[in-house]
């Protein structure tokens, strides 16, 4: 949808909008007929797929503009086209946001190797990273990585969108899958991990170390909405599974771990950087994953590791990237560490206050 699709891509749209209708206005008298108008039309959807605008938002702008065609010209264009985007973005407000003009191909391929191997047993479409509705706008960008999902998004949306073509409705369902209302419920893992990662961003937003993460208010819910979401890995994990399976007799299999190499361009830290580029990220799972850092020049920080006085912290830094990765602690993990309440909000500040330091 328009408003999912970040400013670079916006301008590249636009470009090939106003190149389009120009090029219709100079030749007017050869697309009189329905055949060149279909032929123009085509073209256009093209394009529009091509930067991940929904087929839905690309006829809207069509059938507004295609009908006054021959009194078109390029500031027209523009106008109609900027008023649709601020529009979209007014009424898409409260939907998360998913880069899909990055994540379509990659989706794309990952479908075209693992389709047919989701009849032995696996139920899970792919983890996707997104972000919540106000991340674009946040004061300071960050992403909270976890390890992987219990549970996800069904197969069937995946089969379903990939047989139509329409892998963009995974991607939107994708990103419902987590939310902050659904963040704030949660008393399971799910809401040991992100618990603790609410309260981390709103210490970093506000200064402000929450008690109780289910009793914020109206403007602090607002601040979670900046939040960016990736994984360590796509696909559940083996144990993952052995948890919510009594008996998963088709696990391990050699199809799975194909689905599981197959989704890695979606667990890369390379991948939420160029889709996302946050200011910092937050790896909160204490377990040896190098292969997350692959195709970067991030380097680990051996003056700001620690692992003592209950404090756990690994830094990565790049000269490539703004992008600065503080690793630490799983949540679910600390009680095995012997971490209690108070040590685990002396974390929290301690995590924080690393911006200060990078």
């Amino acid at each position: 949808m328009m408003a999912t699709i970040y400013k670079c891509q916006d301008e590249q749209i636009l470009k090939d909008l106003c190149s389009i209708f120009k090029r219709g206005m100079v030749q007017k008298e050869l697309i009189d007929t329905t055949d060149a108008a279909n032929d123009l039309e085509e073209t256009y959807l093209a394009i529009c797929d091509k930067y991940g605008v929904s087929k839905k938002t690309a006829e809207f702008i069509m059938n507004m503009t295609f009908k006054h065609w021959f009194s078109l010209n390029e500031k027209k264009v523009v106008t109609a086209y900027e008023t649709l985007v601020a529009a979209n973005k007014k009424s898409k407000k409260d939907n998360a946001m998913i880069n899909m003009g990055y994540f379509l191909p990659l989706l794309k391929e990952f479908c075209d190797k693992t389709i047919p191997l989701y009849d032995k047993g696996y139920d899970q479409g792919p983890f996707v990273p997104y972000t919540m509705p106000k991340y674009g706008s946040a004061p300071v960008k960050i992403m909270y990585v976890g390890r992987d999902t219990y549970y996800w998004e069904p197969i069937e949306t995946l089969k379903k969108s990939y047989k139509e073509n329409r892998l963009e409705d995974y991607l939107d369902a994708n990103t419902k899958c987590v939310d902050v209302d659904k963040m704030l419920t949660w008393k399971n893992n799910s809401g040991s991990f992100w618990n603790f990662a609410n309260k981390l961003h709103l210490l970093i937003r506000t200064g402000q170390l929450v008690s109780d993460i289910t009793t914020i208010d109206e403007k602090q819910k607002e601040i979670l909405e900046e939040i960016g979401y990736g994984n360590l890995y796509s696909i559940e994990l083996i144990e993952t599974l052995r948890k919510r399976y009594e008996e998963p007799t088709l696990l391990p299999s050699t199809e799975y771990y194909t689905i599981c190499e197959a989704a890695k361009p979606f667990e890369s830290l390379r991948t939420m950087i160029e889709a996302y580029h946050p200011d910092y990220v937050f790896v909160l799972s204490w377990i040896e994953k190098m292969d997350f850092l692959d195709g970067t020049d991030f380097q680990w920080q051996k003056d700001l590791y620690t692992d003592s006085d209950k404090k756990y912290r690994a830094v990565y830094l790049s000269k490539q990237y703004k992008t600065k990765v503080i690793w630490s602690l799983h949540p679910n993990s600390m009680w095995r560490k012997g971490l209690c309440k108070q040590d685990t909000d002396n974390l929290i500040h301690f995590l924080a206050n690393s911006l200060n330091e990078l």
